[in-house]
């Protein structure tokens, strides 16, 4: 039975001579993988285009039971992107959010609200001119929330330490230290989880404040997402904006 579904590409590989596996993030049935000819003629080019990272694309597919892995039947996007693939600093934000997305949405059940933002996300990503430059890091802390981790910086009483772990502050360590912030990284998390795509232009922080920010946020996912391995596309992004 063929059935349509909206998807987010996650990562898109090659497989034999003349074919594609596209992992991605879909509306209605979370993670999938899907597989597609492309031909060796000029138009394999434009085709594989369709795959960019974070691409959204609108996918018809025989969905038979028990099938791990999808022939694509038609495939078109239904959002083109207008600067993502085009401006250099949102096209490395693009390829480092795929492989953050690819590591950690890994649930093959549907979560609608979970979609819904990362489209809305992108669509403000892809017409933003200014006032960008920490949209990955809201964007990660907030994926955060449709996980059920999302760290909680309240802090009434003023307490010293933030546990990663539990994700909230403590009054004492009862771990090895890398297990906690204190002092000006713990401050640096409270004011990135009072940001929204609106108001982060107002977090005035310099490149080395911004790549400290980043790290700490690949650390808290480090312990709370299983096998959550080391990020090939942090670098790039690190270099980028030094």
């Amino acid at each position: 039975m063929y059935q349509t579904v909206k998807a987010v590409v996650l990562r898109t590989i090659k497989y034999g001579d003349n074919s594609l596996i596209v992992d991605a993030y879909t509306d209605s049935e979370g993670r999938m993988s899907f597989t597609t000819r492309v031909s060796t003629g000029r138009k394999s080019g434009s085709k594989s285009l369709l795959f960019q990272p974070l691409s959204l694309l609108e996918i018809v597919t025989d969905m038979a039971p028990r099938q791990s892995l999808y022939r694509i039947k038609e495939v078109k996007n239904y959002q083109p992107f207008v600067s993502i693939p085009y401006d250099m600093s949102k096209n490395a934000m693009a390829l480092f959010l795929a492989e953050f997305l690819y590591k950690t949405l890994r649930e093959q059940s549907p979560n609608p609200p979970l979609f819904e933002y990362l489209q809305d996300s992108l669509a403000w990503l892809d017409t933003s001119t200014t006032g960008y430059a920490n949209f990955h890091l809201v964007f990660l802390l907030r994926i955060a929330r449709f996980l059920g981790f999302a760290p909680n910086t309240d802090n009434p009483q003023g307490l010293p330490y933030f546990d990663l772990l539990n994700g909230c502050y403590t009054e004492a360590k009862s771990l090895a230290d890398e297990y906690y912030l204190e002092g000006q990284e713990a401050v640096l998390l409270t004011q990135l989880m009072r940001l929204n795509f609106q108001n982060m232009h107002l977090f005035q922080i310099n490149r080395g404040q911004r790549k400290q920010c980043l790290d700490l946020i690949h650390r808290y996912y480090g312990l709370h997402v299983p096998d959550f391995s080391d990020m090939k596309s942090l670098g790039v992004l690190h270099e980028l904006f030094d």
